[in-house]
């Protein structure tokens, strides 16, 4: 669990706190008048986050974290423009791109966190809501700007140090009551080699709501078993309703 910090008093006190910027946000959208909010994120934050996608990268670094600012952003749907960073729709679906689309996570999340349930629970119903739904269906991922690359080194074996001989063969006798067993354990140096990976200072937003229909059509077949079977919780049932509202109005096989 992680405990959230209040709001610094003024913007310059935000680069020289002791916790994250992230924990920061968080601690805003909790404790920030809805109607305040949009004008705080853009004077406070935008400038911190070159896109939507690195913006749900450090959110994800903490699943906690992640569950309750997007639910604190939700009900900004229709107040906060489509092009911020902070759109409810964006910071989702980009989040949901990030994970690849795993509904394994999504399971893990319902059965750990207790805010994912709400999450997802809010999330179906702003899909399938008329005034709400044009903002997911229509969603366009906001480009970036040109990114510049950051260069950073792994360690791997290298060739030779992978078909090198034993150099050091040590022979183990185990003795358990009146067993005696002997195994022989060789050892061998390992030589490594840096191999430079270069990654994007910015990640591209990537996001489709498309791919989101098709993970919460795996997800009502998944939830559909686990709760046939008493794997998760009854609550979970609810979610379920939803699933099967939301691939009615998407029309989604069963």
């Amino acid at each position: 669990n992680e405990t959230f910090v209040g709001l610094c008093s003024s913007s310059e006190s935000l680069p020289d706190s002791n916790h994250s910027r992230e924990r920061i946000l968080c601690a805003a959208l909790l404790t920030t008048p809805k109607e305040d909010l949009p004008s705080l994120l853009t004077s406070l934050f935008s400038s911190e986050y070159p896109s939507t996608a690195t913006l749900s990268q450090k959110l994800l670094d903490n699943d906690e974290r992640f569950l309750t600012s997007s639910l604190a952003l939700l009900p900004l749907i229709e107040m906060v423009d489509t092009s911020s960073i902070f759109h409810p729709v964006s910071v989702f679906l980009e989040a949901m791109h990030l994970i690849s689309y795993d509904c394994e996570v999504l399971i893990d999340w319902l059965n750990s966190e207790l805010a994912a349930s709400s999450l997802i629970l809010r999330v179906l119903k702003s899909n399938c809501n008329e005034k709400t739904k044009r903002f997911w269906t229509d969603y366009v991922p906001v480009k970036t700007s040109a990114t510049t690359y950051s260069t950073t080194f792994r360690e791997e074996p290298t060739p030779k140090s992978t078909s090198s001989k034993p150099i050091i063969s040590l022979k183990v006798i185990e003795i358990v009551g009146d067993q005696e067993m002997t195994k022989t354990v060789k050892l061998r140096a390992i030589e490594t080699e840096k191999i430079a990976v270069k990654k994007p200072t910015i990640l591209r937003n990537c996001g489709k709501f498309e791919k989101w229909i098709q993970m919460v059509s795996e997800l009502r077949t998944r939830l559909r078993r686990l709760l046939a079977a008493n794997l998760v919780a009854k609550k979970l049932d609810l979610i379920l309703k939803w699933c099967d509202k939301f691939c009615d109005i998407f029309n989604v096989n069963k």
